[in-house]
């Protein structure tokens, strides 16, 4: 996938200055995220948190590592400028691109990255291990190919298809991984449900936060207010209930070592479907 940096940091700035960077769906990934850490043993002295957005995940890392460094890195100026209130004196905050950190090789013993794989390309991995130190983890969370069915539908058609992101595959994550330098990489998969007052909110999330499109390919040009409508339209007529607006996200999490040797090449992984749960 292509990546439009310019309009995906277009996209975070509008977040950060509408909402202070923080989202319903950002906090309930962040939240299964961290339980994926419950089970690793682990002391690091430096926490690299990829993709930081608002720092949202500081107070969670500074609990259970409270030794540790942290280094938030963010692309969008405007979501570290929100980020300063979260940072204490052990954190560092770093203008930059995930795909291109300005840290050192093997500098980093834990990389924390939540919702900011989706937003780079094919170099986020290799730069992952790259300053990743060798037995350090990775720990991070994207979403899959069932994200966003019902907004994809309503978009669809009131003739916006490609106004969403295009998301991974849970296999293909994992693929990746084993081949770009990590050992024993445990895949997860879980549904969500969140549900929003009305449709002109989970839209705005959905383009916000989960798959407004920023790929190089995507058509260029203004969206009318004919067609936005249309699409909210569409969503309350097939999706609305008394309980609100459905949102469907396919959260992936995924864990895996840096690979010690080139003789941990073998090992296999694990994958576990998606499940269901309701939020709100």
């Amino acid at each position: 996938m292509a990546i439009d940096k310019r309009q995906a940091r277009r996209a975070f700035s509008r977040a950060a200055a509408r909402n202070g960077g923080r989202a319903m769906l950002a906090d309930r990934v962040a939240e299964g995220l961290a339980d994926r850490l419950d089970g690793a043993d682990l002391a690091p002295h430096r926490i690299v948190d990829a993709g930081c957005g608002a720092g949202a995940a500081f107070a969670e890392l500074r609990r259970r590592f409270p030794q540790a460094e942290i280094v938030g890195a963010d692309f969008s100026a405007e979501m570290l400028r929100r980020a300063r209130a979260e940072a204490d004196a052990r954190t560092r905050l770093i203008l930059a691109d995930a795909e291109h950190l300005p840290l050192a090789d093997a500098s980093a013993d834990l990389i924390w990255s939540n919702l900011c794989r989706e937003w780079t390309g094919e170099k986020f991995l290799p730069e992952m291990a790259r300053i990743l130190r060798p037995g350090g983890l990775l720990v991070f969370s994207t979403l899959g190919r069932d994200t966003l069915r019902e907004a994809r539908a309503a978009l669809e058609s009131a003739g916006m298809r490609d106004s969403l992101h295009d998301f991974f595959d849970l296999h293909d994550v994992g693929d990746a991984l084993h081949s770009g330098g990590f050992a024993e990489p445990v895949m997860e998969a879980e549904r969500l449900t969140l549900l929003y007052s009305d449709a002109e909110a989970a839209l705005r999330e959905a383009k916000e936060w989960g798959g407004g499109c920023a790929l190089t390919s995507r058509r260029r040009g203004l969206t009318g207010r004919r067609a936005w409508g249309d699409a909210l339209a569409a969503y309350r007529r097939q999706f609305g209930g008394e309980a609100g607006i459905p949102a469907t996200y396919e959260a992936i999490y995924g864990m895996a070592w840096r690979r010690e040797s080139a003789e941990n090449v073998a090992t296999p992984m694990r994958f576990f479907p998606a499940g269901s749960m309701a939020g709100k």
